[in-house]
């Protein structure tokens, strides 16, 4: 399956060559260039790039459904990711005890799938070594309320991608994994609620959890991303 999967990102970087080729050849004409040899040679490349891919479409077609399950899975691992990110920064400026421990058990369950969607993604011959893009960290120092309820958003939206999953992909095993990622992710939720509600109940807040300034914690550190090392 690797195989595949590696024809797949060729397929993908050739639809790119293309359409730098078109883009190369719209300046070429706008810009009154006269190179005839550079114009053919811009045509057999094209042409010789639509028979690579043609002689490519019957693998594609025939794994179409697994890329589309990697691609999912791909998907997931981002965003469990950016939770395992969050979840750090907040162990890194929480000092009430009892929150942090609650906010650990969290990031454990976190990682567990961080390896489980990275396991699948192999096992369907994908590549779990993804492109994480750091969200926009906010500028204003924020509440442990407002952690706990921008935590809450990012679980629920994790979740519902679990829900989409599983009405989109009826594969037993692929189910099953989705399944148990979605009812941990609504545990989650839950148990978010009931700190939220804690939390807010308390009229006055102690200093420590107030104006809590953000910290990004350095995300290459070994052991900080199991799922891929």
């Amino acid at each position: 399956m690797q195989f595949t999967f590696a024809v797949k990102k060729l397929d993908d970087r050739l639809k790119m060559t293309m359409q730098a080729i078109e883009k190369c050849k719209e300046l070429y004409a706008q810009e009154g260039i006269n190179e005839p040899q550079m114009l053919e040679t811009f045509e057999q490349t094209r042409e010789n790039i639509e028979k690579l891919k043609d002689s490519l479409s019957n693998i594609l077609a025939a794994n179409e459904r697994k890329f589309d399950m990697i691609e999912f899975l791909i998907d997931a691992l981002k965003m469990e990711h950016h939770i395992v990110a969050e979840l750090q920064s907040y162990l890194a400026v929480i000092s009430d005890q009892e929150l942090r421990n609650e906010l650990n058990k969290f990031l454990i369950e976190e990682k567990k799938h961080e390896n489980m969607l990275a396991g699948q993604i192999r096992t369907l011959g994908g590549d779990p070594q993804i492109q994480y893009k750091v969200a926009a960290r906010p500028e204003e120092e924020l509440s442990i309320i407002d952690l706990l309820v921008r935590h809450r958003q990012m679980d629920q939206q994790t979740k519902k991608h679990y829900d989409v999953g599983l009405s989109r992909f009826k594969e037993p095993e692929f189910q099953w994994i989705l399944g148990q990622l979605a009812v941990e992710e609504e545990r989650h939720l839950q148990e978010l609620d009931k700190l939220i509600e804690k939390y807010r109940e308390q009229q006055v807040l102690p200093d420590e959890l107030k104006n809590i300034k953000w910290y990004d914690p350095y995300m290459g550190k070994p052991g900080d991303r199991s799922w891929v090392e």
